[in-house]
């Protein structure tokens, strides 16, 4: 099994969200990143599909304790999943693995699709 200490987070879980007060004291690392798919507002919250291939641009954060970050991040995540994929850092588009927050079994005619790929806090 790989360890992974890193999380992809591309809505109000950034460093400039409302819950990054939450686990800031978890973070070693923060720096731009992106991924591939489809990125929705869902019930006034960014949710992320890996189908698509629109650019989701977003934080790739560094962890010392993703167990206790995982405890958190489940109780404000609950109704979304968590998955390894594939991110790109920014500076030089080097791809790494990083746990990504999914959303699946939704109707789709709930989501509004961000063409931008940005969600902004």
């Amino acid at each position: 099994m790989k360890f992974v200490d890193k999380i992809f987070f591309y809505g109000q879980l950034k460093s400039d969200g409302i819950f990054f007060p939450m686990y800031k004291k978890y973070v070693l690392n923060i720096e731009k990143g992106y991924t591939y798919g489809t990125l929705y507002k869902y019930q006034n919250r960014p949710v992320y599909i890996p189908q698509g291939n629109n650019k989701i641009h977003g934080e790739i954060l560094t962890f010392f304790n993703t167990k206790a970050v995982f405890k958190l991040l489940d109780n404000v995540e609950y109704y979304l999943k968590r998955v390894l994929g594939k991110c790109y850092r920014a500076h030089n588009d080097s791809c790494i693995d990083a746990y990504i927050y999914i959303i699946e079994d939704v109707d789709k005619s709930e989501l509004s699709e961000i063409a931008t790929g940005i969600w902004v806090n």
